[in-house]
Order: structure tokens, then sequence, then C-alpha cells
């Protein structure tokens, strides 16, 4: 278990393993701006936490914490449309990292996928739901996770109603949609 804290400016984790709380270390690793909008991540299969995070400037960064409570590989994930994070997954192959961007008026998700988790090499599969028209709605951050060997990306828009939209892939190619 990792625990992220943003103070001073900085980002530093917490490590909880054996029913001990270890000592807190930076996890900023480069100079990025010092204030940050969100902070989101996830296990994988190997125990490295995958940590992505943007700072004010909507710039996302990804950096991996080791059990050893070292930081791993580190990324600046470029994506010019860009507009919030969402809640990653991973199947101890890949990290699958659903993000929100805006195309025109409307904002539907996108999905950034790395690979190998030790140090993964990333691929944005941009717009993976271009039918869909939201611009008189907003949108909750998408969430991922794999079921039945898919992957599936909910995204909830909300508005004068809540609107549920599943999108489920097995090559992050062909998409199936569903409200």
């Amino acid at each position: 278990y990792i625990s992220l804290a943003n103070g001073n400016g900085d980002i530093d984790a917490v490590s909880w393993k054996a029913s001990v709380w270890g000592a807190p270390f930076n996890v900023k690793s480069f100079a990025l701006g010092t204030a940050y909008g969100l902070i989101t991540g996830c296990i994988d299969t190997t125990d490295i936490a995958h940590v992505f995070f943007s700072d004010i400037n909507n710039v996302v960064t990804y950096q991996a914490i080791l059990l050893t409570n070292a930081l791993g590989s580190t990324s600046v994930l470029a994506d010019a449309n860009f507009a919030n994070i969402g809640v990653p997954v991973s199947d101890g192959t890949k990290i699958m990292f659903p993000v929100l961007d805006a195309f025109g008026p409307d904002i539907r998700p996108s999905l950034w996928v790395g690979t190998p988790v030790a140090a993964p090499a990333w691929t944005l599969f941009s717009d993976i739901d271009p039918t869909y028209v939201a611009s008189t709605l907003s949108q909750i951050c998408p969430m991922a996770n794999i079921i039945g060997g898919k992957l599936v990306v909910l995204s909830a828009y909300y508005g004068t109603a809540v609107q549920l939209r599943l999108s489920q892939s097995s090559d992050f190619v062909t998409w199936v949609f569903s409200s």
C-alpha cells in the first residue's frame, strides 16, 4: 500500500508493509511546477505502484514506485487534448490509463497504454468513443478495469440526468460501446 501526500509543493509517499508504516520518501523525481492537480494510480501483480499526477499546466507525469521504496521509471505523457485524468489498471503486462480529452466542444475518453510494466513505453489511443456527443453534459473521470480478459472503460456523464457509457476492447483498436 502506498499513501501519497502533496505537501510543500512536493509529492511524498509512505508504504505500508506487514502492518508497519515505512519512512516517507520523495516521489517527485524531477523538476515540475509546484502545484499539482490530481494524483491517481494502481498497483500491478508484481507490486509495482504506478502513479500518475498532473501539474497546474495539465502536464501528466508517470512515476513507478518499487517495493524497495525506490523510484522506478518515469515519463511525461504528452497529450495535446488532455482535460483530466482517470483511474488506471494493470494486468501485470501493461498499464492502462484512461484520460479525458477535449475534441471540440466534446470531452471523451482516450487511453494511454504502457508496456512493459517495469519500464513502460507509452502509446496514446486517442478518442476511443468518437461517435458519442456529450457537449451539453459534464463528465466524471473515466475508470478502467479488466473483466473477462477485456479492458472496460466506464465513463459517467451528468447534466440533467446521469448516463453511464461502457467502452470495451481486447485489442485497443476495436471498441464496443454501450450506454
